[in-house]
């Protein structure tokens, strides 16, 4: 363990293995998230784990993979080994933003889903993949009331998410006097709802909001503090998360700001707690 910028960090992994801290394998929210995950080589992971299970005979936990995608493959049109292989090595980050009422849940409405991809040109595949999903999310939080009349008189009231006649309309976005081509799905009177877009060297984009989009990429551009927690590698998949997720103790809530769970493919692991000044 060692104590990094009033950061508490500790490592475990092989002995052979050499620890480099530095700030560049630092990340932290673009805005008020109590929980972020970024992965990284998750396509080729995925592709390498699949070649050691075929080798084996089949058990409980190949069939439960076969199910789940099939269900994904059901509900949201996508087939999950395609769609991984098409994301490769790209790095991904999904952050889920607070809920100013924490006694009902810790998260709110807002969140932000970024593929980076430092190439100019977009892949129509890709964001065909990512347009799917988010019609699937949609659906299911703008459900469609269809009233059935009973036997015996009354009414029942069924929600359905319907993606039938949902529509991502064409949206131009201008930020820091660049305008991109991006695609909106929005409720009816909603302000905000799904945004989607490609960004030339930055990836895609997929949030709640162009506001949140407009964070990260200034975020991203800024040189990072040192008060964030600097890990000893580069992880392939990283938690970060308010210590709220973790206890609902009040005194543990003042004294830590976020923790940090991070690994690697190859067995290696790091954790960080932040401290409030």
């Amino acid at each position: 363990a060692r104590n990094i910028n009033q950061n508490l960090v500790w490592q475990a992994g092989s002995l052979d293995k050499k620890f480099t801290w530095g700030q560049e394998s630092a990340f932290a929210p673009s805005f008020d998230a109590p929980l972020a995950v970024t992965g990284r080589n998750i396509g080729q992971a995925y592709a390498q784990w699949q070649s050691v299970l075929g080798q084996i005979d089949q058990n409980q936990l190949t069939k439960n993979i076969n199910e789940l995608n099939q269900i994904i493959k059901e509900f949201y049109d996508l087939d999950l080994e395609a769609v991984l292989k098409k994301i490769g090595s790209l790095e991904a980050s999904l952050q889920l933003g607070s809920n100013p009422d924490q006694e009902e849940s810790l998260f709110g409405p807002d969140w932000l889903l970024h593929l980076k991809w430092v190439e100019a040109q977009a892949d129509d595949e890709l964001l065909k993949y990512l347009r799917k999903f988010a019609t699937a999310l949609f659906a299911v939080s703008h459900p469609q009331a269809v009233e059935h009349q009973l036997g015996d008189g009354t009414a029942l009231v069924e929600l359905r998410a319907e993606r039938d006649g949902l529509e991502w309309r064409p949206w131009q976005w201008t930020f820091q006097g660049q305008q991109y081509s991006f695609y909106s799905l929005r409720g009816q009177g909603e302000t905000n709802g799904y945004f989607i877009g490609f960004i030339p060297d930055k990836g895609y984009w997929l949030a709640s909001s162009l506001s949140l989009i407009s964070q990260a990429l200034e975020v991203e551009g800024a040189p990072r503090p040192l008060t964030e927690c600097a890990l000893p590698f580069n992880p392939d998949l990283r938690l970060v998360f308010a210590s709220a997720l973790v206890s609902s103790e009040a005194l543990f809530d003042e004294i830590t700001d976020k923790l940090t769970l991070a690994a690697t493919f190859d067995g290696r692991l790091a954790g960080c707690a932040r401290f409030l000044n």
